[in-house]
């Protein structure tokens, strides 16, 4: 009976031992947890500058790579989701650039830049009713971007339009990328790189913004990357 006594004590102490662990470790996991939130939320407007410098120099890979480290973090970044969907439609992976836009628009729907990039995605990939919905939508909001595109798209014939979307189904027009093929090397990218590269960006920025004077978000971006070529020095 003592014997019986004994090893129920012990039992007993052993399993509030072992909650008092338990617990303990889910302090300190928490703690972790914690801090390693702040760490990366207090890193995310470098991340997406270092991004936006991977896009202008077409590193799109490495761009795409920064991207999706914020997007861990916080999956409805909006920069983030532009920045990883205009890569992805430039490498040609439409089916995941679609996603992004979709996602993009879902959170705000104002921009018709965006919806007009989604309509040319759809395009990409043969979903051509998708696609001219998507193009006359930006057209009625008031952007031109896009008109010549979807007027073409309107006069051919039901031949050339057949061949058109046959073209767009061809499998390389449907692949899905493979995430462990994008990675930051976390190399510095040259200055004359990105002079260069903001040089360009900026004189389409101009010329999209002829097209719709009204546009906010080209008004901004242009200005924003003027902004930046300004602080680097004349080479």
């Amino acid at each position: 009976m003592k014997i019986l006594i004994i090893l129920i004590i012990i039992l007993i102490l052993y399993l509030i031992k072992k909650s008092y662990s338990n617990k303990k470790e889910g302090i300190k996991s928490i703690h972790i947890s914690s801090n390693f939130k702040v760490i990366t939320e207090k890193n995310v407007t470098n991340l997406l500058k270092r991004a936006l410098s991977m896009q202008i120099t077409k590193n799109y890979h490495g761009a795409i790579a920064i991207a999706d480290k914020i997007l861990i973090l916080s999956p409805n970044n909006y920069k983030a989701l532009i920045i990883r969907a205009d890569c992805l439609s430039a490498l040609k992976y439409n089916l995941d650039a679609i996603d992004d836009y979709e996602k993009v628009i879902s959170i705000d729907d104002s921009d018709p830049n965006l919806i007009g990039l989604l309509g040319m995605s759809y395009h990409a990939v043969g979903e051509f009713e998708k696609g001219q919905e998507k193009l006359l939508k930006s057209i009625q909001m008031g952007y031109n971007l896009f008109k010549a595109s979807y007027n073409i798209n309107c006069i051919v014939g039901d031949y050339v339009r057949n061949r058109m979307i046959n073209d767009a189904k061809r499998p390389e027009n449907l692949l899905r990328r493979n995430t462990a093929d994008f990675i930051d090397d976390e190399s510095e990218i040259e200055n004359i790189k990105i002079i260069k590269a903001l040089k360009v960006q900026i004189k389409d920025l101009r010329y999209a913004f002829d097209q719709n004077p009204n546009n906010i978000e080209i008004k901004e971006l242009y200005e924003y990357y003027s902004m930046i070529l300004g602080n680097y020095p004349d080479i």
